[in-house]
């Protein structure tokens, strides 16, 4: 990156933290709410019954 802004070094001084930590934060908690609603049920009775 540097190479490529030799003459304009100042935009690799200010990272967008606010996005990068919106997004480490975000998607990992999205990912768990969507996996947390489509997430099927467990049925209430086992359709078999237990081998004695």
């Amino acid at each position: 990156m540097l190479a490529w802004h030799h003459r304009e070094p100042h935009w690799l001084t200010h990272a967008p933290s606010h996005n990068l930590v919106t997004i480490l934060v975000g998607l990992p908690l999205l990912a768990y709410v969507g996996g947390w609603l489509l997430a099927g049920r467990e049925p209430r009775v086992l359709a078999r019954q237990p081998l004695d």
